[in-house]
């Protein structure tokens, strides 16, 4: 349970780091669009994304053996969806949160809370689903 549990850890930072990297900030915008609107470009990048839920799916998976799997579905979709939510209006959130572009430190300061957020997220889903 405690590698799962790293795991997540893990893979949140990676996905964290990855969202809030400017040199995929429109290629995440492309992504964003293609969930509210798919296209042809929807085939190419959601086999991609499915991936990073099935990773979330199978670990929450672990910690919660006994848990319909429409939840855990549930559970990761929210926790990948809450990543791009965060990142989705990369000026005005950015503003709103007091980041300014280009002050590194604040930024890895915003992604570890959010790591935190979304960890905690993770644990609070995990002790209501039991």
């Amino acid at each position: 349970m405690e590698k799962a549990w790293k795991y997540l850890n893990d893979l949140t930072g990676k996905i964290v780091d990855w969202a809030f990297d400017e040199r995929f900030r429109y290629g995440i915008m492309i992504i964003n669009r293609e969930f509210l609107f798919p296209s042809d470009v929807y085939t190419e990048y959601m086999g991609q994304m499915q991936d990073i839920f099935d990773k979330y799916r199978y670990l929450i998976r672990l910690l919660m053996p006994t848990v319909p799997e429409l939840q855990i579905r549930v559970v990761s979709f929210s926790i990948v969806m809450s990543v791009f939510d965060q990142i989705n209006y990369p000026v005005a959130g950015r503003k709103w949160l007091g980041v300014e572009a280009g002050n590194n430190e604040s930024l890895d300061v915003l992604k570890e809370l959010v790591k935190k957020y979304l960890m905690d997220t993770i644990r609070g889903s995990v002790a209501s689903l039991r």
